[in-house]
């Protein structure tokens, strides 16, 4: 099962500069900078390190850590 921490680790690995440790589990990513390139990357290596692949018509859905980690434990 994926964690909060792996998600955190999966955003630096993408190059997201922001100050990752200061997303809360349900804050919004973009209210913290994060565009959709940058969600784009972080499910590139969140695909890499689960082997779950995601359609496109659920990424919208994944605009924060929490809904993240919903999605990939269903």
């Amino acid at each position: 099962m994926l964690t909060e921490e792996q998600v955190k680790a999966a955003m630096r690995a993408a190059g997201i500069s922001v100050d990752i440790d200061a997303i809360g589990l349900n804050d919004k990513f973009r209210d913290h900078g994060l565009d959709s390139l940058d969600v784009f990357n972080l499910l590139i290596e969140l695909q890499a390190e689960t082997g779950r692949e995601v359609p496109d018509k659920d990424v919208p859905l994944l605009d924060s850590t929490a809904a993240i980690l919903n999605y990939f434990k269903s």
